[in-house]
């Protein structure tokens, strides 16, 4: 891991950038979010960057609050 991406910034959907450590332990649970977000974005075929960010923003809000507290719950702590 380099030096920038140890200390890389997390972003905050309000538009805050939040430090975090790229590898800290407690992102973990999130990884399969991103993964999920990133197979709904890539099946809607975004033709430009307008698009993509659309659909992202889209995709993000179709995330349940439900799924996000069952990745938690079987993060092993």
């Amino acid at each position: 891991t380099t030096r920038a991406t140890a200390c890389s910034p997390r972003y905050h959907p309000e538009g805050e950038v939040l430090e975090w450590p790229s590898q800290s332990p407690d992102l973990n649970p999130i990884e399969n979010l991103w993964k999920e977000l990133k197979t709904a974005v890539h099946k809607c075929s975004p033709s430009n960057l307008t698009e993509l960010k659309l659909f992202c923003k889209e995709e993000w809000e179709n995330i349940s609050v439900s799924r996000c507290a069952k990745l938690i719950e079987t993060y092993p702590k």
